[in-house]
């Protein structure tokens, strides 16, 4: 059914003899579904009430060693003061997102994402975190920015020129290194362009030299 809002609008359709899943069983099917994620709910007195997400047990954690325990009682003393601080801003109403490395896999990084649960009435009664492991993703973004570095001093004298084979290539290789292109354009003359930016935010443009008549 069509839906104009942000709300997403989800039928369960299960057959009769079902039986039905509870809203936690739900959630905790939805949330060990999603690769290098944790979903943590916890309460004013900073102890996590709920625990889910595969990203929690292939990092080496258990949902008893965390359930019902505050950070303090089970991190390092440095990243618990760090974590708790940032509930205790988190139930004072404001929205915390921040980076640290793991505690098991120090060479993992987690970006997390802190926000309050409040009641209809507008008190706060707890908060949520989500938190994801993105080492992987800024291994690409380093990847693309030493590429995109090394095309914009390649190329810093004169635009690159190509013919349309290469044309074709140069975007098949920059999409394949997911370095997004900015535009295209096709000239009245003949002759194509392809655009994309480098790490300092300059235009760097791919063009046929029949648009310049060579």
């Amino acid at each position: 059914m069509p839906n104009d809002s942000d709300h997403v609008s989800v039928t369960v359709v299960r057959a009769d003899s079902e039986p039905s899943a509870t809203a936690d069983e739900v959630f905790r099917a939805f949330a060990d579904a999603l690769p290098d994620t944790a979903l943590m709910v916890f309460g004013r007195d900073l102890r996590y009430q709920l625990v889910a997400g595969a990203g929690i047990t292939r990092f080496g954690w258990r949902r008893q060693d965390i359930v019902g325990r505050r950070p303090s009682d089970f991190l390092p003393p440095e990243d618990a003061t760090v974590v708790e601080a940032e509930m205790l801003r988190v139930l004072a109403g404001e929205v915390r997102q921040f980076e640290r490395g793991g505690v098991h896999d120090p060479e993992t990084v987690w970006s997390s994402t802190m926000t309050p649960l409040v009641t209809p009435a507008g008190g706060v009664v707890g908060g949520m975190i989500i938190s994801r492991e993105v080492s992987g993703v800024r291994e690409q973004l380093v990847e693309q920015n030493r590429l995109l570095a090394r095309l914009a001093a390649h190329f810093a004298p004169e635009p690159p020129a190509a013919s349309a084979d290469e044309i074709v290539g140069w975007k098949a290789l920059l999409e394949a290194k997911k370095i997004a292109i900015e535009s295209e354009f096709e000239w009245p003359q003949g002759g194509r362009s392809i655009y994309i930016r480098d790490p300092s935010g300059n235009s760097i443009e791919f063009a046929e030299p029949r648009i310049w008549g060579i």
